[in-house]
């Protein structure tokens, strides 16, 4: 069972949601989340639960100064442990915009200015284009709009446990932008990264760049708002107690976790680029960050924080995101939904999904976190059904879910039918394959299986034939599923392996056998 706080001024009788149109309230008229309220939003989650296959769920409910309610669903691990409020998850990219807090705060203190250019302040900041790195500023490296593309592959294959933050700004030099600066919405976790460790650097000099960050946060982030739990270091979270295990799908579509121990996977490839995505928190945690969103800065009993003019610089509506009539300001979306202005930011990590937003207007926020890959539909719809409670809108969230449900069972009947033709499946030659920037990963074969391995991680995959004569490989192994990779002979006949990043396709080419 979940805990459930409620302050007293939430349980007033309130009128009946369906009494209310949504012309009959506007963005800043928001019903009051009372007690009834709060056991639907509860009931609803446990449904997302039940029709997703997800382990577990916390949540927390904020208005005002107030944390109204908070509490855990379903379990944390395969032992079945319950997850509760303060069970820690990875909130992933929620991260980037406790960064940009920090950032704020380097502003406030009259260390650095949203105009300084990264550049002065570090000065080997480099990218492929000399010109743009030379002009870009500190609001740049987490405003999603300087053209510079995705490329996660990077800090999976390098970020091996307590790898050099360096490395960041190693492969951030051999970048280039496929956009001009402000032409685009691209997110970038490099630069995500790079903020975090400028701004480490800016707070203390004298320190290893990681070491920096990782003391500024704590400094002036984590121990001012109260967020005790909250860490950067996936040995500290894994290895300690009332941590949640992450979970994706197996064939069957039942959940199944995700390898990670204290010293191999994703948490540790995180952990590279902790300033944008690394944090592990819980939804307690969580629910006073955002009350720090909804107070501007200020603690409950009136006490400033934080500067409100560099807190809110964060929140300007920056490049257009094509989604919900949406902007990307520093760390944080900037959306209007059905003209509720929301703001927001998702995280998502191999085995968890996490989202909190919270309504300017209304002084309400909330947080969601989960266990499960499958997360982010339950995620998604949480936001919708909040929203329906407080404005009146007609019932979306529970389609959402069904349709989720439905987009899951499809995956999982295409993943089985591809299982059944593993006895078929085309011949590949096992090795050692190696790319410049990503390093090497191993072809296994075990049995009739494949399986690929960096040594950090692996990925059971699938080999079908593509129409051009090159393999397909398909990931199948729970969090890794959406892997996908090409295997072919080049024009030498030498067989190398294709990873195609969306604006990159990193070739792996073989070197050697290695030991089956």
């Amino acid at each position: 069972m979940s805990t459930i706080l409620l302050v007293a001024a939430s349980l007033a009788v309130q009128p009946a949601i369906t009494e209310m149109t949504p012309a009959s309230i506007g963005a800043s008229q928001a019903l009051p989340l009372d007690a009834e309220a709060v056991g639907e939003i509860e009931r609803f989650i446990e449904h997302g639960l039940e029709r997703l296959a997800i382990p577990g769920a916390s949540y927390a409910l904020i208005s005002g100064d107030q944390i109204i309610a908070q509490g855990g669903l379903g379990v944390r691990n395969a032992l079945g442990d319950p997850m509760q409020a303060d069970t820690l998850l990875m909130a992933a990219s929620i991260t980037k915009g406790m960064t940009t807090l920090l950032m704020a705060k380097a502003v406030e203190l009259g260390l650095a200015d949203w105009d300084d250019r990264v550049v002065d302040h570090y000065p080997s900041f480099a990218l492929a284009d000399a010109a743009l790195a030379e002009r870009l500023e500190l609001r740049h490296l987490l405003c999603a709009c300087t053209g510079l593309p995705w490329n996660d592959f990077f800090w999976s294959y390098n970020g091996k446990a307590h790898a050099d933050e360096a490395l960041v700004f190693e492969h951030l030099s051999t970048m280039s932008p496929v956009a001009s600066l402000g032409e685009e919405y691209h997110y970038s976790n490099h630069l995500g990264a790079a903020a975090g460790y400028v701004t480490g650097k800016i707070f203390y000099p004298g320190l290893p760049i990681g070491e920096a960050y990782d003391l500024a946060m704590q400094t002036h982030i984590f121990g001012p708002i109260g967020m005790t739990r909250t860490t950067l270091d996936p040995v500290t979270a894994i290895g300690g107690t009332n941590v949640a295990e992450p979970f994706g799908h197996d064939s069957s579509g039942s959940f199944a976790r995700v390898s990670q121990d204290e010293n191999h996977g994703h948490p540790h490839s995180m952990a590279l680029v902790r300033p944008t995505g690394g944090s592990w928190s819980s939804a307690s945690d969580l629910a006073r960050y955002v009350r720090n969103e909804i107070l501007k800065g200020r603690a409950p009993d009136g006490t400033r924080l934080f500067a409100e003019t560099p807190l809110l610089e964060r929140r300007q509506p920056g490049i257009y995101t094509g989604q919900h009539d949406g902007h990307y300001g520093m760390g944080l979306r900037v959306e209007n939904r059905e003209g509720v202005d929301v703001i927001r930011h998702w995280g998502a990590a191999r085995g968890y999904r996490s989202g909190i937003f919270f309504l300017p207007d209304a002084d309400i926020g909330a947080v969601i976190m989960t266990n499960s890959e499958a997360g982010y539909a339950l995620v998604d719809a949480f936001i919708v059904k909040v929203l329906e409670l407080l404005y009146a809108r007609s019932p979306r969230a529970m389609t959402m879910i069904e349709d989720a449900e439905q987009d899951l069972a499809a995956a999982t009947h295409e993943q089985a039918a591809l299982l059944q033709t593993v006895s078929t499946a085309p011949k590949l030659t096992p090795g050692r394959y190696s790319n410049e920037y990503l390093g090497d990963v191993d072809l296994i074969l075990s049995g009739n299986r494949y399986r690929l391995d960096t040594g950090d991680w692996h990925l059971d995959v699938i080999a079908s034939k593509n129409a051009d004569g090159s393999i397909h490989l398909a990931g199948t192994s729970p969090g890794y599923r959406t892997y996908s990779y090409t295997y072919r002979l080049d024009d030498g006949g030498k067989a190398e392996i294709a990873l195609d990043s969306g604006h990159t396709i990193f070739h792996f080419t073989r070197q050697g056998s290695v030991t089956q």
